[in-house]
């Protein structure tokens, strides 16, 4: 099998490919390509001038974002990462393969591929088919701890992290003198495994899943609109209300533990934010180099939790305003980025804002006056105009986008918005499911809206049949739930009179079939 079939068989199809070499401490490359072709030609093209090559396991959303964990697009494959010699957790590579064995008829995994790093090993299970980094993510976790469990010494820092970095095959480790040629093991390619069939075998009982784990699209679309920010939690911590285990580390750079400083660094990676975060917690050290930081950083693996950093520093998390309340101190870096203005969807009346990918949230602050964005509802709705019908009074026209059903527009009379159970009914009836507090702050900002557009224009007429709206200037015909113009053909709110009939107006099916 040929370096680039590997490859496609342990990259997923979307996104960008990153290539990562480097010759020395300072003489570092990142590239992104869009092809495992262009890929694969510049790491023998690195390779044959001298750089050690390595590729990033998962796929990319945006190169300008870097190879963060944040801006992973798909996985497919999982691994480990297996150091061998006479320091390391395994003597030799045969002592590595023979444990690899063990662990893999414990656990009924499927023979893996085995690359030869040059002095250690790489272990990849490729998946049939890719998954999403957030999907993929709970599984690898639970695969890592299966690995501690059984004192399988498998790189921890690796396993479970999307943006971990491994060796191209057929290249070379010029760490050695001579360089060790990088290439498979026993002429052996694993076959490809289904995910939900990996998932069951390092699960299967063994490792209890939290049930914030379970897979859930509506958790990963929840996911897709945070991002970390170091400045949040930066802001925080000045009030006293952040992390004094990272301020601790800012004021004490010179002179903390690398593991203390790492665990800094594994905060920083998730944030959009993370190379100034880096700068600040390693620029006053001696030794301080920036592109040594960042490759550090972005092989952190993970976000460590509250309790590593307390093993590290026990003083440091004590008194903390955060305690049981996060795991993590990358749980305070949260931040919901605002969608840019579009013609297509209007600008949200404040303090309400639209997510960079949709949905409605309000902001707020907390009662230590942090800033925060409390999520309303998750897919884009919002108020497209007010009118007055003959028989309904004050009719409000709404229009909700679903991801499966594309967009939906309908009306609701205004009285049916100040009654709890009548909006509820309406929403329901649209594909809303909303209840409790829930209902109620999606009823404040359907007020909210209706308020506005009170105050910035005036209602227009609900049309009260189809046909020209003026048959002396006939400029303008109702059709249905449109509103045809010379130029345009615009969404028409069906009034009483019309609702009606609007559903036979509607096409439906294709031309191409009789």
């Amino acid at each position: 099998m040929s370096t680039e079939i590997f490859l496609r068989s342990v990259l997923g199809e979307d996104g960008h490919y990153c290539l990562w070499c480097n010759k020395s401490k300072k003489d570092i490359k990142q590239e992104f390509y869009p092809s495992v072709e262009r890929l694969l030609e510049r790491a023998n093209e690195l390779d044959a001038e001298g750089y050690n090559v390595f590729f990033a396991l998962g796929t990319y959303k945006e190169p300008l974002l870097g190879r963060k964990q944040i801006n992973v697009v798909q996985m497919k494959s999982f691994f480990v990462d297996l150091d061998c010699g006479p320091s390391k957790e395994f003597p030799t590579q045969a002592d590595a393969i023979e444990a690899l064995r063990r662990f893999c008829k414990t656990n009924k995994l499927p023979r893996p591929t085995i690359i030869n790093s040059g002095n250690g090993l790489h272990v990849y299970w490729p998946l049939s088919s890719a998954v999403d980094e957030k999907t993929w993510f709970p599984v690898a976790e639970r695969l890592k701890q299966l690995c501690a469990d059984q004192s399988f010494w498998a790189d921890p820092s690796r396993t479970s992290d999307s943006a971990s970095i491994f060796r191209v095959p057929n290249t070379h480790n010029y760490k050695s003198d001579p360089p060790k040629p990088v290439g498979l093991i026993n002429d052996y390619y694993a076959d490809p495994i289904d995910f939900l069939d990996f998932e069951e075998r390092v699960g299967g009982g063994v490792i209890p899943v939290p049930s914030k784990f379970t897979p859930s699209a509506y958790r990963d679309t929840l996911n897709k609109q945070s991002s970390g920010s170091f400045k949040r939690l930066l802001e925080k911590t000045a009030k006293g209300q952040g992390c004094a285990q990272i301020e601790y580390i800012i004021q004490n750079q010179e002179s903390i533990s690398y593991d203390m400083w790492r665990a800094g660094l594994s905060i920083a990676k998730v944030c959009t934010d993370g190379d100034k975060a880096a700068k600040l917690m390693s620029a006053s050290h001696p030794d301080y180099d920036y592109n040594e930081t960042i490759r550090k950083m972005m092989d952190t693996g993970g976000p460590q939790y509250c309790t590593t950093f307390a093993g590290h520093n026990p003083d440091g998390c004590a008194g903390c305003p955060n305690a049981m309340l996060i795991t993590t101190p990358a749980q305070l870096t949260t931040i919901v980025e605002e969608a840019e203005p579009t013609p297509e969807i209007p600008e949200y009346p404040a303090p309400y804002m639209r997510g960079k990918h949709g949905g409605v949230y309000m902001r707020t602050k907390d009662e230590e006056g942090n800033p925060k964005e409390d999520l309303i509802y998750l897919n884009d709705f919002y108020v497209t105009r007010r009118l007055h019908d003959v028989e309904q009074g004050e009719v409000v026209a709404f229009a909700l986008h679903l991801p499966k059903d594309g967009v939906r527009e309908f009306t609701v009379p205004l009285m049916a918005i100040t009654s709890r159970e009548e909006f509820r009914k309406h929403m329901a009836m649209k594909g809303i499911t909303s209840y409790g507090d829930d209902l109620a702050r999606l009823m404040k900002y359907v007020q909210t809206w209706v308020n506005e557009l009170q105050q910035t224009g005036a209602a227009s007429e609900a049309h009260q049949q189809f046909g020209w709206v003026d048959d002396n200037t006939m400029e303008e015909f109702v059709l249905g739930d449109k509103l045809i113009k010379a130029h345009t053909i615009e969404y028409n709110p069906p009034s009483s009179k019309t609702a009606g009939f609007v559903e036979a107006l509607t096409a439906k099916g294709s031309a191409e079939r009789q």
